[in-house]
């Protein structure tokens, strides 16, 4: 299974030191393509997180974060799921 999102997010650091607290929203817009018995089948939707999150600056610009929060997935002809996540992520702003 392939799944791809993309949208905007927005993301409010606290302090001035290499080690940061946040707070994060983000709203995608997404598309899955899995394959099962020979049978393709592609879907898109929408999501949402809202969450907080703590983030290590290895430099200026890249961190690793972990976030925790709400997770909201909703796909085209099928029911929406959400629930409570918690991801590491490196990133590069």
């Amino acid at each position: 299974m392939t799944e791809f999102g993309i949208g905007p997010f927005a993301r409010y650091y606290f302090g001035v030191t290499s080690t940061k607290p946040f707070l994060v929203k983000e709203v995608d817009y997404l598309t899955s393509n899995s394959k099962v018995a020979e049978q393709k089948n592609t879907a898109s939707g929408f999501g949402f997180l809202f969450g907080k999150g703590f983030a290590a600056f290895i430099n200026e610009t890249v961190p690793v974060e972990r976030v925790t929060g709400y997770n909201y997935v909703k796909y085209k002809d099928a029911d929406g799921a959400g629930r409570f996540a918690s991801v590491s992520v490196f990133r590069l702003i």
